[in-house]
């Protein structure tokens, strides 16, 4: 947000919110940007719902908003001086009375200048709701008797074993009267797939999911407002440790009448169940009694806890999270403000040490003023090198503030709703929040420590070096203003920080001292192992998709019948995607109930799949009539009834498809047979792969008469074997309707189409030949060039410049709409399609249609007699430079037969779905997959 009006200009680092839960009380933290290019700011507040709250910390320096102001609009230098940061206090009260209705407030930001003026400006609305959010899940408690506790996960894509574990941990507490309230974060589809499917089957689990990424701070607030209603307790759950047998069962024991919450000890074991360490507290001391210490660094952790659930209204909704905030950090201080927390001094629980942790087991003490001062002096020889050093830790104090800001922010949220708290913990809290001004608070915290011997790894030094550079950074840019007006004018790439420190620009950098940290070295990097021959190069990669996949077979599941698809990604739906999705829409509507398994790696993304397939006719309900899963993680099961029927649509679904059969005792799927794939490949280990997928008993469903005739008379595949004909059947992927018209035939200037893709995987297509045959082309003596202009369809990037001749450009066409591709077609008179491989191929049948003559190659039994038969505006001649350019000549000589050309538009193939899958074929797919 930002905001120009006259001389006055300011702007927020964040927008306001548009609703705010207040709860018991809430703190908003608002940090942007203002200054006046007449006058300096002497006093600044913000005005919500008619509360006046100060803003003390203003005027401070933002270089960024500096450099983007000075000197283009404010040749004053008060841009440099304009940042500030505010907590407004929103009461309960606010909102509070017999309808406890949401209340709008306007927000706005006043400034006083020292001239006197005052400055007024609205900084937006907020709703104001009360109560704390709760939306609690309703359940049915397995043991009413016992004590009700409310276990609370938060997931993201959580370590497959690991959580098995985790899961099998909670489901053996000796402690029976618990249900558990799992919120996942967004998690990758498969990921989130494997923990639906792992706790469906238990009814004392309750499985939510985030529609967007939210952070595990978040998440977890999600997940207690989820919480039930008539929960006792609620114990809070890591997604990947091992809770003993006796976890709940103790932590609900330790309860007192007084106690608000109560936690263990833990196991540090590694990803593989090795122990670490017996006890969490190797690195440094326990602390649950002193809330100056629990304030300044967290010892409660999360997973080890369980707290009443009454004090959920005062912990929800947290804290707006400035840097890194902790869920545990904030309800552990909850707790001790209102009443007492109790300690079990031995291991609940496995806590497992590993890289992807939030947090973990590992502390280190922040070094201090000393270690600041001697990286500096350092360098005292080299003055640019010292004042380059200076700048990086200015620069780090501004970034360590936060965590002085974060203090704050719990501190002054805990006093709002604990009015009635002790007067020793409200006196303790203020000193806390007094820490958004006051340099002696930061001081004094840090004296209390060292006389004390708090076990907060010296983070007091850490706020009161933060709190003294950020300040020190204050005053050198205040001192240098004009001089960095003056600098900006004359070198408007001048770093700003480095000038204030040493008075030279030219050869600081703001990055951090010596460039990014070396990445950590592997734990295993120094040591020799060995590694498995399927773990070795591509090996992993084609024995994954070779792999069968993982299945729960029950003759409860439904019987489906399973097309194995790649992938989606929309950016290569063509013919032959637009065939399988088809295909399962027809077995769909006759009353089968079909399933794609996608068995790549698949960004998952069923909402935008559902507006993207409105762009193709036809299929606009696919994904609400096909049920669509994922499983490139074969590990994670697929529900099938042992009458499941399985239908490959690639070479590698294919040995999928014959490998998965062996589980349920089947041999023959049907193969969706859309080319000959080892054509695809040089001759190699997947080209052998994808020649044995035919050998597989199969029921062979062919794309085009050709190319059933081609492995007919090669005698591959079903045709192998005896018995061919039996399961050999034929569709022709339809292709689109054209309409080209007499007068558009007839137009002067010719123009012909190129179907180029270079792309490797696209390597069939024969571009160089088809690109060395128009150039030779537009040199040949029987070409009238000044009638002709060339043209490129495919993927080639549009901001290559092409050029067949000097001044003869190959013009790339724009990707187009689907129905502007079918009113651009007939715009074309000649074509070019080539495919190395016994299928025709689509686009040249659509050229045909469209009224062009195209040129496309001659493979095997597809000869040029048979594509003619087809359309005769295909033009079928050899896959050579010579025979290519030969049949372009041809083609450009015969565009003026307009009636032969419209003629040839009447193309011997389907131009709808109904048409493109006859009545005999699909009768024969029933029969398939209805037999035993």
């Amino acid at each position: 947000m930002m905001s120009t009006l006259s001389h006055f200009r300011f702007g927020l680092d964040a927008a306001l919110p548009d609703e705010l839960l207040v709860g018991n009380g809430f703190l908003l933290h608002v940090r942007g940007w203002c200054y006046s290019a007449n006058s300096q700011i002497k006093f600044l507040s913000i005005v919500a719902g008619g509360v006046v709250t100060s803003v003390p910390n203003h005027s401070w320096a933002r270089a960024d908003i500096f450099a983007e102001h000075c000197p283009s609009s404010d040749v004053s230098g008060n841009s440099l001086l304009s940042g500030f940061e505010a907590f407004v206090p929103f009461e309960a009260a606010m909102v509070a009375g017999p309808a406890s209705a949401p209340r709008e407030v306007e927000v706005t930001l006043r400034a006083t200048l020292r001239n006197g003026a005052v400055e007024e400006r609205r900084l937006g609305q907020i709703t104001l709701q009360p109560g704390h959010g709760a939306t609690p899940t309703i359940v049915t408690w397995p043991e009413p008797d016992e004590p009700r506790v409310a276990v609370c996960m938060a997931t993201f894509n959580p370590p497959r074993d690991l959580f098995v574990k985790q899961i099998a941990s909670l489901q053996a507490q000796t402690h029976r009267n618990w249900v558990c309230i799992i919120v996942d974060d967004h998690t990758d589809y498969e990921r989130y797939e494997h923990i639906r499917y792992l706790v469906k089957s238990d009814p004392r689990f309750f499985l939510f999911q985030n529609k967007v990424r939210r952070n595990f701070y978040l998440n977890f607030e999600e997940g207690l407002r989820r919480t039930p209603a008539d929960a006792d307790f609620v114990a809070l759950c890591d997604q990947d440790d091992v809770w003993h047998p006796d976890k709940l069962a103790t932590l609900v024991a330790a309860f007192g009448e007084d106690t608000q919450l109560a936690y263990s000890d833990a196991q540090v074991v590694d990803e593989a169940g090795a122990v670490r360490s017996t006890t969490f507290w190797t690195t440094r001391r326990n602390n649950y009694t002193d809330l100056p210490t629990l304030m300044v660094a967290n010892t409660i952790t999360g997973a080890a806890s369980a707290f009443r659930a009454s004090m959920l209204p005062d912990i929800l909704p947290f804290p707006v999270a400035i840097g890194p905030t902790f869920h545990d950090h904030w309800i552990g201080l909850t707790a001790l403000v209102k009443g007492r927390i109790t300690y079990v001094d031995r291991s609940l629980y496995d806590y497992v040490q590993h890289s992807e942790g939030v947090i973990g087991h590992n502390y280190h003490e922040w070094p201090g003023f000393a270690a600041a001062a001697k990286d500096v002096l350092r360098a005292l020889p080299r003055p640019r090198e010292m004042a380059r050093r200076a700048a990086m830790q200015l620069r780090q104090s501004v970034n360590d503030h936060q965590f002085v800001q974060q203090r704050v922010m719990l501190a002054r949220t805990l006093l709002l709703r604990h009015p009635q708290a002790e007067q020793k913990r409200r006196d303790q809290l203020q000193r806390f929040a007094r820490l958004e001004t006051s340099f002696a608070a930061a001081a004094a915290e840090k004296i209390a420590a060292t006389r004390s011997g708090r076990a907060t790894l010296n983070l007091e030094g850490m706020y009161l070096w933060a709190m003294t550079g950020t300040r020190l950074r204050n005053f050198a840019f205040r001192m240098k203003r004009r001089d960095l007006v003056r600098l900006r004018i004359e070198q408007p790439g001048s770093r700003l920080l480095h000038a204030v420190i040493a008075g030279d620009p030219r050869s600081a950098t703001e990055g951090p001292l010596g460039g990014p940290p070396a990445p950590a070295p592997e734990q295993n990097q120094a040591k020799r192992i060995g590694t498995s021959v399927l773990e070795f190069g591509s090996t992993k990669w084609i024995n994954h998709n070779i792999s069968p996949l993982t299945l729960d077979v029950s003759d409860a599941h439904p019987k489906r019948v399973n097309l194995l698809l790649a992938t989606i990604d929309f950016r290569y739906v063509f013919g032959g995607y637009i065939g399988m999705f088809n295909l399962a829409l027809r077995l769909s509507r006759d009353g089968y109930r079909a399933r794609i398994i996608l068995h790549e790696q698949t960004d998952w993304k069923l909402d935008d799949w559902r507006r993207q397939i409105q762009k193709y006719p036809g299929l606009t309900t696919l994904f609400d009539e096909v049920e669509v899963i994922s499983r490139f993680d074969r590990g994670l099961p697929v529900e099938v009834n042992p009458e499941d029927r399985f239908v490959a649509t690639n070479c590698w679904a294919a040995h999928i498809a014959h490998n998965t059969l062996q589980q349920l005792g089947g041999s023959r799927f049907l193969f969706m047979v859309q080319e000959y794939e080892p054509y695809f490949l040089p001759m190699n280990s997947i080209s052998a792969l994808f020649q044995q997928a035919y050998t597989f008993p199969q029921v062979a469903l062919f794309s085009t008469e050709l190319l059933r005739d081609f492995f007919r008379e090669e005698k591959i595949g079903v045709f192998s074997r005896p018995n061919a004909e039996a399961n050999a059947m034929i569709f022709n992927n339809a292709i689109q309707q054209f309409h080209p018209r007499r007068e558009q035939l007839q137009r002067s200037r010719r123009r012909l189409l190129f179907y180029a893709r270079p792309e490797d995987h696209a390597a069939r297509n024969l571009f160089e030949l088809g690109m060395i045959a128009l150039a030779r082309l537009v040199q040949d003596p029987r070409i009238d060039l000044a009638k002709w202009s060339f043209h490129g369809i495919g993927s080639i990037d549009r901001t290559n410049m092409l050029e067949l001749a000097p001044g003869v450009p190959l013009e790339l066409v724009p990707k187009t709409s689907l129905q502007d591709y079918i009113d651009m077609m007939p715009n074309f008179d000649a074509g070019l399609s080539l495919m190395l491989t016994p299928h025709p191929s689509l686009v040249p049948l659509e050229m045909a249609a469209a009224g062009m003559l195209a040129v496309t190659n001659t493979f095997a039994n597809k000869t040029a007699a048979r594509l003619e038969a087809i359309s005769a505006n295909l033009i079928g001649v050899a896959p050579t430079v010579e025979a290519i350019l030969e049949g372009l000549v041809e083609a450009m000589r015969r565009v003026e037969d307009v009636e032969g050309r419209l003629a040839g538009a009447r193309v011997a193939w389907p131009s709808d779905w109904d048409s493109a899958f006859p009545a005999e074929t699909m009768s024969r797919i029933h029969e398939f997959l209805d037999s035993k």
